[in-house]
């Protein structure tokens, strides 16, 4: 039962909610990832849901680093280097802290490194060619990439730490770049084109088309047929249906379905609604990609002025209209109060 005291209160929120429930416009402030002393060039490559961002970082000789810039404002550089190798590059976070890097031999070839936010650390293996690369990483902890055979052929995998590696078994030449939380793989064949496996079997998307990245609705990403000459960034539906969002190609999406990507240079990102926003960059950077966004609309990208990899975050910034809209449908929740608390009194008397 409400009683009269639980009416203002939910006629409150009503009034709240209707001063702040209305479309809201964002705009995104700019940073560049810190670079430290020592380095030259960053990358980044993925973020999770927290903000916690990974790439790499070149350092004053030319040599690759592993690269993980924290919320904080702090970066960690080759967090693991197992005895004898060298960092390489993150290319893979999730929302539990794991990151998938790869560090390198003193013959330079790849090996894959899951590491824990304990610090604690798996090696991934390989097929058996001693080469692996991680692309990503889900919130269950399977790493998906390329790992080379013992007959030397560059294979898609999937790894867990209950299965180990595991080839994909795509026909030729593959590599996987992403993984939902569904197990669902993408990635790409030299035979076949580009690919959406499940434990069920492969579909292919069909040649020219690209994919990217892949969001835990199914809704994969990438670029498909051109058109002039022009590249269109797509979004394909785990039904096969698809969707073209316009010039350019999209590199990531996250679970609202906003996608990021880049159109001749200019970062960019598709809003479900069908808007299209080009996000701003410093003018000394063109050149520049969206290639992440995570669950609060946080955005990694990368520019190459002068050949060296700068990597950036878009930030959202609420606009000035929303608190005052917060502000005023407080005054109307206080104001609602006050006169039903007046009519109470006054019918008392």
């Amino acid at each position: 039962m409400m009683t009269r005291g639980m009416g203002v209160l939910v006629a409150a929120a009503a009034f709240l909610h209707l001063a702040t429930s209305g479309s809201q416009a964002e705009t995104y402030r700019i940073r560049q990832l810190p670079i430290p002393t020592g380095y030259r060039s960053s990358i980044a490559d993925a973020l999770n849901d927290s903000g916690t961002v990974v790439g790499g970082l070149w350092d004053d000789s030319g040599d690759l680093h592993t690269a993980v810039w924290k919320p904080d404002g702090s970066v960690l550089i080759d967090p693991v280097k197992p005895e004898g190798t060298l960092g390489r590059e993150a290319m893979g976070v999730n929302n539990l802290g794991q990151i998938a890097l790869s560090v390198s031999d003193a013959d330079y070839m790849s090996h894959g490194i899951l590491l824990n936010p304990d610090g604690s650390y798996l090696d991934i293996g390989s097929l058996g060619g001693g080469y692996t690369v991680p692309w990503a990483v889900n919130d269950l902890g399977q790493v998906v990439g390329r790992s080379r055979t013992a007959s030397r052929e560059d294979c898609a995998f999937i790894w867990s730490a209950a299965t180990g590696i595991v080839d994909l078994g795509v026909p030729a030449w593959s590599y996987a770049c992403d993984i939902n939380n569904d197990g669902v793989v993408i990635g790409d064949s030299t035979a076949t084109g580009d690919f959406r496996w499940t434990r069920s079997g492969c579909t292919y998307f069909g040649w020219p088309n690209s994919v990217s990245a892949i969001n835990n609705l199914g809704q994969a990403v990438g670029h498909s047929s051109v058109v002039y000459g022009d590249w269109l960034a797509t979004v394909w539906n785990p039904d096969g249906t698809k969707r073209v969002l316009g010039p350019g190609h999209a590199s990531g999406i996250n679970d609202l379905g906003q996608v990021v990507g880049s159109n001749e240079g200019v970062p960019m990102l598709w809003e479900p609604d069908g808007r299209t926003v080009a996000l701003d960059v410093p003018s000394n950077y063109p050149g520049c990609e969206a290639v992440d966004i995570n669950a609060s609309g946080t955005i990694i990208g990368n520019n190459c002025p002068d050949g060296w990899y700068q990597a950036f975050v878009w930030e959202v910034v609420p606009e000035p209209s929303s608190v005052v809209s917060v502000g005023s449908g407080l005054l109307m929740a206080c104001a609602f109060a006050r006169r039903h608390n007046r009519r109470r009194s006054s019918a008392c008397l």
